[in-house]
């Protein structure tokens, strides 16, 4: 599926974790490599590289050795720059297939939460599909609750942004933005409790996947499911999940509801008839978001895979759009594919 992958490295801790996806990669069809470690213009202090930066090339190109060793071809690019344009031009040049990147980076625990984030900002503008890899951190579960509770308000504020009543508004961004800044905070006095060590959480375990494949019932939602049926000998079940998020009235809903499952149970059949476990749900409520990560987490699924852009043309460039909280959130891999397949 995925032949050529870049591979965007920063020189956080959990960045050289990503080598750990190789064999994910290779499963999903990789053979060739491109690593690329963007160097920030506004970080270079000694001839244009930041110490630390060197020494992390230096790891890179150690470990660029041994991939080839192990077969692959691999080529590795060092341009300076705006980190998220260099990925998107060199994606595009090197004509890769999928872009991997991790979703935690160089700044704090809760970096994921805010705008700006080069995570984020991948995932909006890539044009090709995106795979954010995920990390295990033995955050305290306080804190962890805190930052799930914050994230779905900060979802559902962004959402309702354009309202009348903009002093109100201001009051409840200062409030959400206070208590963001809090929980920074006390991430830096005591960012980790136990093992701080990143551990990357694994597409495929006990070599087959567990895929929750979310849908709103648009062109793009359709192409993800037909790329993912294309690894059918590689998954070990499917969750296709539909979230009703609208209706006026208890009727509405209802017929909602039948008018999902029925669509679903065409698509579980689909994957039934490649072998490979499929089930439907259909829940109700708001965020969307929100639903597909309990989901995912409820069944123990080992990836989401979906569409940047849902129905609406603009969907993707909001950070309160479904697949950016998702990316954000997931405890899991996500995959993200762009709405005509790029």
């Amino acid at each position: 599926m995925f032949n050529k992958v870049l591979v965007a490295l920063d020189f956080s801790g959990p960045a050289m974790e990503l080598f750990n996806s190789l064999e994910d990669l290779r499963r999903l069809g990789c053979r060739e490599l491109l690593l690329v470690h963007v160097v920030r213009v506004e970080l270079g202090v000694q001839d244009g590289i930041h110490p630390m930066q060197k020494k992390f090339l230096e790891k890179v190109k150690s470990k660029k050795e041994e991939l080839e060793q192990e077969g692959f071809n691999v080529t590795v690019e060092v341009p300076s720059g705006a980190v998220v344009e260099e990925i998107k031009r060199l994606a595009v040049e090197q004509k890769a297939d999928l872009i991997l990147i991790g979703s935690i980076g160089e700044g704090s625990a809760v970096r994921e939460l805010m705008l700006g984030s080069t995570t984020a900002d991948v995932v909006r503008i890539a044009p090709l599909p995106v795979l954010v890899e995920k990390y295990f951190f033995d955050f305290s579960k306080e804190m962890n609750k805190k930052l799930a509770d914050l994230a779905d308000r900060l979802g559902t504020f962004v959402e309702n942004i354009v309202t009348p009543n903009m002093p109100s508004a201001a009051r409840e961004y200062s409030q959400l933005s206070g208590e963001l800044l809090y929980i920074a905070e006390q991430i830096k006095k005591k960012p980790l409790a136990g093992n701080t060590t990143a551990q990357r959480i694994p597409i495929f375990k006990d070599n087959l996947a567990s895929v929750v494949l979310p849908t709103d019932f648009s062109q793009s939602a359709e192409y993800v499911f037909n790329r993912v049926l294309e690894l059918a000998g590689m998954l070990k079940e499917v969750i296709l999940l539909n979230v009703v998020d609208r209706g006026e009235t208890v009727e509405e809903i209802k017929n909602t509801e039948i008018q999902a499952g029925e669509y679903l149970k065409q698509w579980e059949k689909k994957f039934l008839e490649n072998g490979v476990k499929a089930r439907s749900i259909v829940l109700v409520g708001t965020p969307a978001s929100s639903h597909i990560i309990s989901t995912a987490e409820k069944e123990g699924a080992s990836l989401i895979a979906l569409s940047r852009r849902g129905k609406g043309q603009l969907s993707n460039l909001f950070i309160g759009s479904t697949a950016d909280q998702v990316v954000r959130r997931s405890h899991c891999p996500v995959l993200l594919f762009g709405k005509s397949g790029n």
